[in-house]
């Protein structure tokens, strides 16, 4: 068959991979490629040499013609895969005037700091809604935050006070021209919204280790170079034996306690 995937991000990217496995031909269509000068290539890539980047699909024809913003018609698909986001639901809320508002949408809209509703405050948070981002350090940060709010160890700030902020980040993501869909996104910013949820949690939680900041922007650099075998090479052993020593260190911890 041959395939269109439409979205260059992290899943097109990983959906392309997997299905020019198994395809013919695999077309990715995108506005714009995490490394600039693949727009300018116009030569197959890929294990199988089977892959192909176009702009953006401009028509489709009901026999299966595709024309492209950049780059040559395709005369048939079999399928088109589309990777280009998702909506956040949360069917239990949708049913409460109150809280359907949360649901449905590509962010969840009012939230203060990606996770709390001023009204409501922490006895309503939502945990991994960054994208982006390396998720599960950050989400056990935002759990932490959340226990110790629930514990009484730490307190959010009024909520006049957590509007206030809302209302702001808003108005510069419009001030910027960023659309909603984005208000998750943070890709660099991760790692000050990190030591900011650590700090909120309280002296007993540590914030992330240098290491991880370092990893991340290796494998960033690793993937934009390397982008059809980025896991299987690496130049950052030393960030890797920190790893290992926390991950050790964690092991000896648990063990510890299950003595």
């Amino acid at each position: 068959q041959t395939v269109v995937v439409v979205g260059a991000s992290n899943s097109g990217e990983d959906v392309c991979k997997q299905v020019s496995a198994v395809a013919d031909q695999v077309i990715v269509a995108a506005r714009s490629w995490k490394n600039p000068d693949w727009a300018k290539d116009p030569r197959p890539f890929g294990p199988r040499h089977n892959v192909s980047r176009r702009g953006m699909i401009s028509q489709l024809h009901p026999d299966g013609r595709v024309a492209f913003s950049e780059g040559p018609a395709l005369q048939h698909a079999d399928t088109i895969i589309y990777c280009t986001g998702y909506r956040y639901k949360f069917p239990f809320l949708e049913h409460n005037p109150a809280t359907s508002a949360f649901s449905g949408q590509q962010c969840v809209p009012g939230l203060y700091q990606h996770m709390f509703a001023p009204e409501f405050g922490p006895s309503l948070a939502f945990v991994g809604l960054p994208w982006k981002i390396v998720p599960f350090p950050q989400f056990e940060l935002q759990a932490k935050y959340i226990a110790r709010l629930l514990s009484g160890r730490a307190n959010l700030p009024p909520a006049a006070e957590m509007q206030s902020g809302i209302d702001a980040y808003y108005k510069r993501l419009q001030h910027d021209g960023i659309d909603l869909r984005y208000a998750h996104m943070m890709g660099d910013d991760q790692w000050r919204y990190n030591d900011w949820l650590a700090q909120a949690a309280g002296p007993d939680v540590k914030g992330l280790p240098s290491w991880r900041l370092a990893m991340y922007a290796s494998a960033g650099a690793n993937k934009r170079a390397y982008p059809d075998g980025y896991r299987d090479r690496w130049d950052d052993a030393d960030n890797a034996a920190e790893a290992e020593k926390e991950l050790n260190s964690m092991a000896q911890r648990l063990q510890a306690v299950n003595a």
